[in-house]
């Protein structure tokens, strides 16, 4: 039960646990379960296994296409393994359908600043942080918009 608890604060103990605990037997009693392929998708990349994850992520959103933790965990996959692009595009249809999910408009204007559209990633950022100023990551990505513009004075208040 610890294991359980520590898991919720830390995503990649989740990950790990998910992976010692998501045999393929469960995969073959429920193959058409996103959920299942999703939380296996995401344990296979933590372990480093990038491909056999993005498969079962892509499943899980054959299975159900409006998916969005799939999507999105594609996305960032994506995102790290240094391919912008196609970050940019798993958060763009996420967006299409949910416009509100936050956590797509954040990969999508990192994606923006990646690709160095700064022009359009702007306008995202200052409305995440309108929206929302607590929401760090939006603040840490507009001040690295800023700092890239040569905005030194703006980058530096919103560092702060």
């Amino acid at each position: 039960m610890r294991r359980a608890s520590r898991a919720r604060l830390h995503p990649e103990f989740r990950a790990a646990i998910l992976a010692s605990t998501v045999p393929q037997s469960v995969l073959a009693k429920m193959p058409n379960n996103p959920v299942v392929r999703f939380n296996l998708g995401e344990a296979l990349i933590v372990k480093g296994n990038t491909d056999q994850g993005r498969s079962q992520l892509l499943e899980a959103i054959k299975v159900s296409p409006n998916y969005f933790p799939a999507k999105l965990a594609l996305g960032k996959s994506y995102m790290v393994g240094g391919d912008a692009a196609k970050g940019l595009q798993y958060a763009d249809e996420i967006i299409k359908a949910n416009p509100n999910m936050l956590a797509a408009r954040v990969l999508r204007a990192s994606a923006l600043m990646t690709l160095k559209d700064f022009k359009t990633a702007r306008p995202e950022l200052e409305m995440l942080v309108e929206k929302i100023p607590n929401l760090k990551d939006a603040r840490f990505l507009l001040a690295n918009l800023n700092l890239a513009e040569g905005k030194v004075a703006q980058s530096e208040a919103e560092f702060r």
